[in-house]
C-alpha cells in the first residue's frame, strides 16, 4: 500500500514496535525497491527517546539513583538490602503512572486512603501500631519519593520507559513543527497506552502521519476482545470519522495445518522438535516457541547441526544457567 504511493523515502520514518519487525521491513522493502535508499526505520522506544530528548536509563543504576533520592527524603533511611525489597516494585509502580498519564500526587494521597479505610472498622476501633504508623508513613511519602526521583532524572535527561513517554506527551506538538517536513508511518501496533495514545492521535492531526494497526478482520468484526482497542480508536478518534482504518489482514479464517503429537515427558517433545526442525530447509519463517522456558537449555542441545546461527527472544535469568 505504501509503495503504491511513494517511491522515494528519503523524508520517511516507519515506526515499529520492536526491533525485530525493523529488520523484517528491511528485508520486505529492498526486495521491492530496485532503486533508491531505504527509509529511516526505528522501534517505538527510540522515538519517543527522540521526541522526550530523554536517554533509558538501565534497571541497576535506576536503583541506585533512586536510593540517593530516597535517602534525601528520608531522615532515618533504610539500608540499601532492605530498600530494594520494595524499590523494584515502586518503580514499576512509577513506570506504569507515568505511561498512563496518571496524576501522580492524586493518586498516591488514593493509595494512602485505602489503607487506612482497610483498617478502620466503627465497631472495635483499634489502636495504630507501630508498625501500622510505619506503613502509613511510608504510603504518604511514596508521591515525595516520586517527585524527588522525576526531578532528578529530568535533570540529568535520563528516565525510565514511563518518564520518557510522559515528557514525550509535553514535547510531541513542537516535535512535529520542528519535523514537518518528515511522513511517519506507524506499523503493527495494537493496544496503546495513554501517552502512546496522545502522541498517535497529535501526530494524526499534522497529517504528515499514517497508522496501519495489526489486526485481523475476523477480530474486528465479531465481538472479540483482541479487536477491543482499535474498535475503540476508529469510533472515538476524530480523524477516523473521515478516513479509513488502514490495514486490515484476514489470515485467521485461511486454512491452518495443524499436527498434534504426544509427548511423555518435556525432555521427549523436546528431543522431536529437533526431529522436526531436522527435516526442514528453511528457517526464515519459523518459531519455536516454549511453553516453559527454563527448558531453553536443553532445547539448545537438541537443535540439528544444521541451525548454526539461531535468534532467541527470551530473557534468560542467570539462575538458570547451569555454570
Amino acid at each position: 500500500d505504501i509503495l503504491t504511493k511513494q517511491q522515494s523515502f528519503e523524508n520517511t520514518v516507519f515506526i515499529l514496535p520492536s526491533q525485530r519487525a525493523g529488520v523484517i521491513v528491511k528485508k520486505e522493502l529492498k526486495a521491492q525497491i530496485s532503486v533508491g535508499f531505504l527509509p529511516e526505520i526505528i522501534n517505538i522506544e527510540t522515538f519517543i527517546s527522540q521526541v522526550s530528548g530523554i536517554q533509558k536509563a538501565a534497571t541497576i543504576p535506576l536503583l541506585f539513583h533512586f536510593y540517593t533520592c530516597y535517602k534525601k527524603c528520608t531522615p532515618n533511611p533504610e539500608k540499601f538490602d532492605v530498600f530494594t525489597s520494595w524499590a523494584s516494585t515502586a518503580l514499576q509502580d512509577f513506570n506504569e503512572i507515568d505511561q498512563h498519564l496518571v496524576d501522580a500526587t492524586t493518586i498516591f494521597n488514593y493509595l494512602k486512603d485505602i489503607q487506612r479505610i482497610k483498617e478502620w472498622d466503627l465497631k472495635t476501633p483499634i489502636e495504630n501500631t507501630a508498625l501500622m504508623k510505619s506503613h502509613f508513613s511510608f504510603m504518604g511519602k511514596l508521591g515525595d519519593y516520586y517527585q524527588e526521583f522525576y526531578s532528578f532524572l529530568l535533570a540529568k535527561k535520563w528516565g525510565y520507559q514511563g518518564l520518557m513517554y510522559r515528557e514525550a506527551t509535553k514535547n510531541i506538538v513542537s516535535f512535529c513543527e520542528k519535523n514537518s517536513h518528515k511522513n511517519y508511518i506507524f506499523l503493527g501496533f495494537n493496544a496503546l497506552n495513554k501517552a502512546e495514545e496522545f502522541i498517535f492521535k497529535t501526530m494524526l492531526s499534522f497529517e504528515k502521519t499514517a497508522i496501519y494497526w495489526d489486526i485481523d478482520t475476523a477480530f474486528l468484526k465479531n465481538n472479540h476482545q483482541a479487536g477491543h482497542f482499535i474498535k475503540k480508536y476508529k469510533s472515538t478518534w476524530n480523524y477516523y470519522q473521515k478516513n479509513k482504518l488502514k490495514t486490515i489482514s484476514s489470515h485467521f479464517k485461511n486454512d491452518k495445518n495443524i499436527q498434534i503429537i504426544g509427548a511423555s515427558k518435556n525432555i521427549t517433545q523436546i528431543k522431536y522438535v529437533g526431529e522436526v526442525l531436522e527435516n526442514l530447509t528453511d528457517f526464515n519463517n519459523t518459531a519455536l516457541v516454549l511453553a516453559d522456558e527454563t527448558l531453553l537449555p536443553v532445547t539448545l542441545n537438541s537443535l540439528p547441526k544444521k541451525v548454526d546461527a539461531i535468534n532467541i527472544t527470551m530473557g534468560y535469568p542467570l539462575k538458570n544457567i547451569p555454570a
